[in-house]
């Protein structure tokens, strides 16, 4: 994978659905993606670059800018100002604003990032977030999801905080509410609806 996150991984998941497809495991139209971490880098670059592939997304907890790090005026608070809520706004929609980055590293991170491609995202997603992440800053995915409302007002996106849980939301009540939630938001966009 090494120069390659964002290729080799998306096209081997496309290639394993088209197959699953071809065999009759699965019906065209009727896909689905759930992922988390970096399974969420992974399905967040699916839903954003093969269109038609997904009908729907839930990622918890997701990588979405590798080039993006914490800043202080960054959007990597879980709860962020109201001034930061409009695309235009938003840290997302360009490589990190740290100056102690390397430019030309930092663009090749961002371009083989998710955030790249949100702009092209059109499946109704549902975004998890533990606010006590250590392993994924929460503002990564509270970052895809403001980009995504500043930037297509009809686009369905919806965002949970879990307070007091962290990577794997795991606590019985919210692995219980993100699992519903997931269920039926799945049942009602399966079949692109």
């Amino acid at each position: 994978l090494l120069g390659h996150c964002r290729s080799i991984d998306v096209e081997d998941v496309v290639a394993s659905v088209e197959e699953l497809v071809r065999q009759g495991v699965s019906e065209e139209g009727r896909q689905v993606v759930m992922c988390g971490s970096h399974g969420g880098f992974i399905a967040a670059h699916l839903i954003g670059q093969h269109l038609t592939l997904f009908n729907a997304a839930s990622l918890c907890n997701p990588v979405i800018s590798a080039g993006e790090t914490p800043t202080p005026n960054s959007l990597m608070s879980p709860t962020p100002a109201p001034s930061q809520t409009n695309a235009h706004s938003i840290p997302y929609d360009a490589p990190s604003h740290n100056p102690n980055h390397n430019v030309p590293h930092n663009h090749t991170l961002y371009t083989a990032s998710p955030i790249a491609h949100v702009h092209n995202v059109t499946a109704p997603v549902l975004i998890f977030i533990g606010e006590d992440d250590l392993r994924v800053c929460p503002g990564q995915g509270v970052g895809f999801y403001y980009t995504t409302k500043g930037g297509k007002r009809d686009w369905i996106v919806e965002m949970s905080f879990f307070p007091g849980e962290t990577h794997s939301i795991e606590g019985a009540e919210a692995a219980r509410v993100s699992w519903e939630a997931t269920r039926d938001w799945f049942k009602a966009f399966a079949e692109g609806g």
